[in-house]
């Protein structure tokens, strides 16, 4: 991982917010006439093992951190090999760096397509410094961004073994969308209401053949989306017996 000299706002999702307009609003340095200045700070090796296509996620940034060293900016990624890793902005040094227990076997062979590794995106609920990421298993964890230490207990979100992508906040309910049919996983799209402390999660399974993909599709600010759980049924806890699967009904439910 590499480093250039430059300071933007905080980047605490894909995309830079729940649209991923990729637009840095407050960013006012990078010029035509500073970008010749730009300049190799600092590299880093990181601990991660690739899996087929996949190795470490996009950085997030999250700057004016408190932590017990004195305010840090805080660069974020996540490695397929189910690690997070925070660095220090500033010095490329190590912050912290956490690796994932994992339940469960996947139930086919990984390929390029589905790689039963890590692969969607963390967000970073910036009022609280929570880091929440997706481990291959399915399960969601809420990390602490100063320390790494566990917020909440891993949480089901999606099945296991399928293929996630990049996590969207918005309002306190997590998002995510799921494609290519891997572990037998069906497109769809993944709510998580974190303001309920039952974590009861919303499903709804897409009708497309060719899947729901992509790191920019849980975009949940447009009106379809959001109406996709205002009709929702009784609320259902996700667990390994009834995650869904191909020959579950398309309908939303929660």
């Amino acid at each position: 991982m590499v480093a250039i000299l430059a300071r933007a706002a905080d980047w605490t999702t894909f995309g830079g917010d729940p649209q991923r307009t990729n637009w840095a609003r407050d960013e006012s340095e990078l010029t035509k006439d500073s970008l010749k200045k730009l300049k190799l700070e600092w590299s880093l090796k990181l601990d991660n093992e690739s899996r087929e296509l996949n190795a470490l996620t996009v950085p997030l940034v999250h700057s004016q951190v408190i932590t017990p060293r004195g305010f840090k900016e805080v660069v974020l990624v996540a490695g397929s090999s189910d690690k997070v890793l925070a660095i220090d902005a500033d010095t490329g040094k190590l912050l912290w760096q956490k690796t994932m227990s994992i339940e469960g076997t996947p139930k086919q062979k990984p390929h390029w397509l589905c790689p039963n590794s890590l692969n969607a995106k963390p967000v970073i609920d910036h009022g609280p410094r929570t880091v929440y990421v997706a481990s291959s298993d399915g399960k969601l964890r809420a990390l602490n961004l100063v320390n790494g230490e566990d917020r909440m207990a891993p949480v089901q979100f999606f099945p296991a073994f399928a293929k996630p992508w990049s996590l969207n906040l918005v309002d306190g309910v997590i998002y995510t969308t799921t494609s290519q049919s891997c572990n037998g996983v069906k497109s769809g799209v993944y709510a998580m209401n974190l303001k309920d402390p039952s974590h009861q999660v919303s499903y709804f399974q897409a009708s497309t053949a060719g899947g729901a993909f992509g790191d920019g599709l849980a975009r949940p600010s447009l009106p379809m989306a959001k109406s996709w759980w205002k009709p929702a049924t009784a609320p259902m806890t996700l667990t390994p017996a009834n995650c869904p699967t191909p020959s579950s009904s398309s309908r939303p439910r929660t």
